[in-house]
This record gives C-alpha cells, sequence and structure tokens, in this order.
C-alpha cells in the first residue's frame, strides 16, 4: 500500500466514527458545552412593556433604564435625587449629584419627551 491509500482509508475511518457519533465524549451527548451561568439573548427579554410616559417620581429603577440615555448609574442618581425632594420639573434635574451641567442638558434633550412628573 502507498501512501496516499493509507490516508485515503484512514480519512474514510475518521468520518466514519465521527458521523456515528463515536469521537464524541459521552458527557456531552454530541451537544457542545455551554456553561451554566451563558445568558442566551431570549432569555434577557423582558416580560412587561416598555411605558410610553415614565413618571420619574414613581417609576421603578427598570422603568428608568428604559430612558434613552439612562443607564443604571445615572437611574439610582434619580433615585438617590427623588428621594431627598418631589421632582417638579426639569429643572430639578440639574440637581443631579456628580454630574456636569452638560451632561444633565444632554440627558434631558434625550428624555424630555417620555417623562412626566
Amino acid at each position: 500500500m502507498n501512501r496516499s491509500s493509507l490516508i485515503t482509508i484512514s480519512l474514510i475511518l475518521l468520518l466514519s466514527f465521527s458521523s456515528f457519533g463515536l469521537l464524541t465524549p459521552a458527557y456531552s451527548a454530541s451537544r457542545p458545552f455551554v456553561h451554566p451561568d451563558f445568558i442566551y439573548s431570549h432569555q434577557l427579554r423582558q416580560k412587561y412593556r416598555i411605558p410610553a410616559q415614565v413618571n420619574l417620581n414613581q417609576a421603578s429603577l427598570a422603568e428608568l433604564k428604559t430612558l434613552p440615555g439612562v443607564d443604571e448609574n445615572i437611574a439610582l442618581k434619580l433615585l438617590r435625587l427623588r428621594k431627598n425632594n418631589t421632582l417638579k420639573s426639569k429643572q430639578d434635574l440639574y440637581q443631579l449629584p456628580f454630574m456636569e451641567t452638560r451632561e444633565i442638558q444632554q440627558l434631558i434633550q434625550k428624555i424630555s419627551k417620555q417623562i412626566t412628573f
């Protein structure tokens, strides 16, 4: 037997073993391993609908995070701000802690159509 025929036979055997699942380990059952901490995107979908208007004085953390430009950090700052006093207008947002006036103005422009007080 020459070398090319040996390679051909070994390739045929390898393909036949892999097609019958003989090369896969018994614990995987022919499925790829997925770590238990891995979260699929369909598991992240929320079961509630996004509100058209968000009341800044009554909204939860999750509702505040639905506003454009509001991440968890800013949402927590809004919660902290409304804990001390009731928000009555957009001008009250200028009291947000640890934010510059320019950042607050940009935030107000992004969320002004979707908020109520």
